[in-house]
């Protein structure tokens, strides 16, 4: 007995459910139905399929993938600088010369005492091979490696060779053809091992980072053209998608990077406005003005014989004053596009 009552209560839930969606649904279609009787003036206009080019706006950044903090590899007191700020330079260019007199003096120091070292080398050399020629033993190369640790000439060697590779870190030089900015320096004379000295970015290798709504990426691919044009003056600039980061963050957004084609004029963390020129698409458009919204659905109103007909649309991309229709209207369909808001089903409409 018990469970026929469960069974019953449970079947009665389901019906009433589905019993208050349809009439959700009903409610909706005859919303304003005390005037469907009144010829209500509207205005309509025939829709097909269409090719529409469009455009994704959005806002960016200048950046640089060729971006570097140069810090100081050695202590120094500076001898020559190169550096300020704006200033553009050559790879490989020498931008800031230290001095180091602690190195200076270690540096004459070794080679001295290579060049002693190198001597009692050669005498011992000498030596032994007398000793090999009497005995008929045959000089080999480990006699020679042993003869130069004992004197003194590889250790000798071993710190020369790092001291010039210290020495050559008292020439900074450029890692790159581009523009110097964020100078540290400024009137300080020495210079210890660590210090930031300047940055310095890429200017043939500019790049644009903006970012698109994740519902927008399907409309975009590698190699889109896009416009750049700078908020600091008038100007446009060309570039393509070169990347889009798979990654969608907490805003829905997804980051996009274009290569720009031509960037004179343009600085590392500029603002500028973007422009994604996407390819045509063949769709059902409608005017944006004759979509409603009606009990939280996409509606449109078609004009058929002095009535208005409700049609529950899917919609796409919506561009501007144009909205892509997925399904639900026919192309060739005459939508109703002004006093739709005072439209229910089978409103009696008379045309403008």
């Amino acid at each position: 007995m018990n469970r026929r009552v469960a069974y019953f209560l449970f079947a009665s839930i389901l019906f009433s459910c589905s019993g208050t969606q349809e009439s959700e649904v009903e409610m909706a279609k005859s919303t304003n139905s005390e005037k469907s009787d009144k010829n209500i003036v509207v205005q309509a206009k025939k829709v097909d399929e269409s090719d529409l080019s469009f455009s994704i706006y959005s806002n960016g950044k200048i950046v640089s993938k060729n971006n570097y903090t140069i810090y100081s590899p050695i202590d120094g007191i500076v001898l020559r600088s190169e550096l300020k700020n704006g200033k553009h330079v050559q790879e490989n260019s020498l931008l800031l010369q230290l001095r180091n007199d602690e190195l200076d003096y270690s540096l004459r120091k070794t080679k001295a005492s290579l060049f002693n070292n190198s001597l009692t080398y050669k005498s011992d050399s000498i030596s032994q091979s007398r000793l090999n020629s009497i005995d008929g033993r045959q000089f080999t190369d480990t006699v020679l490696k042993r003869l130069e640790i004992e004197s003194g000439v590889a250790i000798s060697q071993i710190e020369l060779d790092e001291l010039k590779s210290k020495q050559k870190k008292l020439a900074i030089i450029s890692p790159v053809t581009g523009t110097i900015y964020d100078t540290k320096i400024g009137n300080k004379s020495v210079i210890k091992e660590g210090d930031e000295l300047f940055k310095i970015y890429s200017t043939s290798n500019l790049k644009c980072s903006f970012r698109i709504m994740e519902s927008e990426i399907k409309l975009i691919r590698i190699g889109d053209n896009i416009k750049i044009i700078p908020q600091a003056f008038n100007g446009t600039f060309q570039a393509k998608i070169s990347e889009i980061n798979p990654i969608v963050d907490e805003n829905g957004t997804i980051e996009i990077i274009a290569d720009i084609l031509n960037p004179n004029r343009l600085y590392l963390g500029m603002n500028v406005d973007v422009e994604v020129l996407v390819n045509p698409r063949r769709s059902l458009w409608i005017p944006k003005n004759a979509l409603v919204k009606r009990s939280g659905k996409d509606i449109v109103f078609t004009y058929d014989s002095g009535k208005a007909i409700w049609n529950e649309v899917k919609i796409g991309v919506v561009n501007g004053d144009q909205v892509e229709i997925k399904n639900g209207l026919l192309p060739g369909s005459s939508v109703i596009v002004s006093n739709n808001n005072y439209l229910s089903h089978n409103s009696n409409v008379v045309l403008n």
